[in-house]
This record gives C-alpha cells, sequence and structure tokens, in this order.
C-alpha cells in the first residue's frame, strides 16, 4: 500500500520517497522514543517525590519532636516549682 505512481521518463516511481511501511516504521520509532522519554521523566518525578516526602516527614517529625521537647520542659519546670515551694 503506497502512493499511486507516477511515469517519469526513468520509469514508474511513487509521487513521495518513501513508502507508506518506512513511514509507519518511522512514526513507530518516534512514538517509542517519546514513551521511553515519558517514561523517564515520570521516574525522575517519582525520585523527586519521593526525596520531598521524605524531607516533609523529617520536617514534620522534628517539628512534633520540638513541640514534645517544649511540652516536656514546661512540665518539668512546672514541676520544679512545686517541689521548691514545698521544700521551703
Amino acid at each position: 500500500m503506497g502512493f499511486p505512481p507516477t511515469a517519469t521518463p526513468y520509469g514508474v516511481r511513487h509521487t513521495l520517497p518513501f513508502t507508506c511501511n518506512s513511514v509507519a516504521v518511522l512514526c513507530r520509532w518516534q512514538i517509542e522514543e517519546r514513551i521511553r522519554d515519558v517514561l523517564e521523566l515520570r521516574g525522575r518525578l517519582r525520585a523527586l517525590w519521593q526525596r520531598k516526602k521524605e524531607y516533609l516527614e523529617d520536617l514534620y517529625n522534628q517539628q512534633m519532636f520540638l513541640r514534645d521537647v517544649n511540652q516536656l520542659e514546661t512540665l518539668s519546670n512546672t514541676q520544679q516549682v512545686l517541689l521548691f515551694s514545698l521544700t521551703a
């Protein structure tokens, strides 16, 4: 299946220098290359999202730790005041 041939002084040739099969192969190759590029980009994007997720989880855990430290410090200071008032 190709384009209709045309007569030339040198013989019969197709109107385009390639056949539909070569176009299909070329298009298929371009599509496969594009798919590889998209998959590679998706992999890099997933890696970036994973790193950001881990960073945000670490940041969250640090904030929770600091909150707990603050609460323990407040509790400790309250108990210290109470103990000093009982011994005085």
